[in-house]
């Protein structure tokens, strides 16, 4: 591919300013510099006759021969008739929901109690959510499990006569949802 204007070189040497600044490197790609010193990618384009743009990730994560790359990735979608802005908000979508499991919720919701006082709460709130809910939810995204899947969970909980720790799963349950 041909060099663009942007080289490493200015890149290290782009410094914040009092406000976001762009540095174009050709064809649509460009660096945004914030006044907080970060550094993206974005590429501009028009998709069905609108302006369009899509972020690329932040410098030097992203490096710019990545981001040349993946400007030519975009113009292949653009050309074939697709729009690669929706279809990365698509999959990013599918991948949070994917990452937010219940027991992954649930562990931060833990900290969070135990960063603000509740260390000894937590601890007691871990424990009959290990061994009664974690099981049957633990590993399902949050945006997939249901009600009657809680309520199949608590149930089972009941059936073995512990109606309080039946109610206080329902309660964590609630508190990490």
């Amino acid at each position: 591919m041909k060099a663009g204007n942007l080289s490493d070189v200015l890149l290290r040497s782009l410094k914040p300013g009092p406000k976001a600044y762009k540095k174009t490197d050709g064809s649509g790609l460009y660096l945004v510099v914030t006044p907080a010193g970060g550094k993206l990618w974005r590429i501009d384009y028009r998709f069905d006759g609108k302006r369009q743009t899509l972020s690329l990730g932040a410098w030097p994560v992203v490096t710019l021969a990545e981001a040349r790359e993946k400007l030519l990735v975009a113009k292949r979608e653009i050309k074939a008739g697709r729009n690669p802005a929706a279809a990365k908000q698509a999959l990013s979508q599918a991948e949070k929901a994917a990452a937010l499991t219940f027991e992954k919720v649930m562990r931060s919701f833990l900290e969070f109690k135990k960063e603000h006082g509740y260390e000894d709460r937590a601890d007691s709130i871990l424990s009959p959510l290990r061994k009664h809910v974690l099981p049957a939810l633990g590993d399902r995204p949050l945006t997939e499990i249901t009600a009657r899947e809680i309520l199949d969970a608590l149930l089972a909980v009941k059936r073995l006569r512990l109606d309080e720790t039946a109610r206080r799963c329902r309660q964590y349950i609630g508190q990490v949802f």
